[in-house]
């Protein structure tokens, strides 16, 4: 009895395989991966995209703070330049009425 459920198991697992070869099962998992590969293309090529404007956008962030930077060492030699030329002009004004 024993033997005779493993054969009917090996013939229908056998009947199955058949079935699944001559319904396309192969093509349908070719057609599926290479959906799956385009795809992965298509989201490789976002990725590169996204990070080349990313990378364009921080670059233009530091290019933008550096000339901030720039702009206010500026001021404040500007500032400093004012501030020390008052200091003088006090300084000699009170040293003139004498007291220094």
């Amino acid at each position: 009895m024993e033997i005779l459920a493993l054969v009917i198991s090996i013939l229908s697992l056998i009947i199955g395989s058949i079935a699944y070869i001559r319904s396309g099962g192969r093509q349908d998992i070719r057609a599926v991966e290479r959906t799956l590969n385009e795809r992965i293309e298509e989201l490789r090529s976002l990725v590169h995209r996204v990070r080349d404007s990313l990378a364009a956008s921080v670059r233009a962030g530091y290019q933008r703070s550096i000339r901030a930077i720039g702009e206010m060492v500026s001021l404040v030699r500007a500032l400093s330049e004012t501030a020390l030329s008052a200091s003088w002009m006090k300084l000699a004004r009170r040293s003139k009425s004498g007291r220094v």
